[in-house]
């Protein structure tokens, strides 16, 4: 059974129960810009890991321009696990755990793809459940 999920300053705002000892503040970061690949990454492995990411995650508007550092060290760990897989060996559980963690920070796992938050400014989905409790919408 899920919880429900916390409401934003926003919609407390709107319902006439924001109070000042509950206020969250939210950090506004610019969208990162610029999406290449970095000359810091470490292999083919990790490029193509970046790519799949940043193809993922940017259309969404996930990606902010204080998130390219830790994408790097996410896709030079996987890549570096890869590489590992292939030569034969097995990565340690601590390198494993270190990149579901991260994974998890961007909302690539199915457990944590919920808790991430949209860009400011990017269109939120419908509820998939309001036309089940308000039936059909007709066309006007």
């Amino acid at each position: 059974m899920a919880g429900r999920r916390r409401k934003s300053n926003a919609e407390k705002r709107l319902e006439g129960t924001a109070r000042a000892d509950r206020y969250r503040p939210h950090l506004e970061l610019p969208p990162a810009e610029d999406l290449t690949p970095p000359a810091s990454l470490n292999g083919p492995e990790a490029v193509k890991g970046w790519r799949r990411i940043v193809d993922a995650l940017a259309p969404a508007g996930i990606i902010s321009a204080a998130d390219v550092l830790i994408l790097v060290h996410l896709c030079n760990l996987h890549g570096r696990c890869i590489r590992l897989w292939r030569a034969g060996e097995s990565p340690t559980a601590a390198e494993l755990t270190q990149v579901r963690m991260m994974l998890g920070e961007f909302g690539l796992t199915p457990a944590t793809r919920s808790k991430v938050a949209r860009a400011k400014g990017q269109p939120t989905d419908a509820d998939p459940a309001e036309e089940f409790f308000t039936g059909p919408r007709l066309a006007e």
